[in-house]
């Protein structure tokens, strides 16, 4: 089953979620009033993890992350609104690394949400 990012963060908007991560090794997941609910879909291939990840960002940003291993940014959904994301490189069991990224609808987020709340970590 191939995912497409276009259809988690439509999921995302519908169930009014405050955010939607995609980490490799399990399901994607969205957080409802607090919870992280895993949809409907298989656990995450570490190739798809970053081809959905990999998606989001233009040339330049897969370059900035390739770099620094942690990306901030921000990016529209024509018909379904504006998303800031975080993307980081994240240390797998196997030893490993993998990208994983949190995706969050602006509206989510009140006009003042940077001088109320703080991400450790990029978060």
């Amino acid at each position: 089953m191939t995912i497409t990012i276009q259809e988690l963060l439509r999921l995302t908007v519908e169930k009014d979620a405050s955010d939607l991560h995609i980490t490799t090794y399990i399901p994607p997941r969205v957080r409802i009033h607090g919870d992280l609910v895993s949809l409907d879909y298989p656990p995450l291939a570490p190739a798809e993890t970053k081809s959905i990840v990999y998606s989001l960002l233009t040339d330049r940003q897969k370059k900035m992350f390739e770099e620094k291993l942690e990306l901030d940014f921000s990016f529209g959904v024509k018909d379904l609104g504006r998303f800031r994301g975080n993307v980081f490189m994240w240390l797998q069991l196997s030893g490993g690394f993998s990208p994983t990224c949190g995706v969050f609808p602006s509206s989510a987020f009140p006009s003042d949400w940077r001088s109320s709340v703080i991400f450790p970590g990029g978060w």
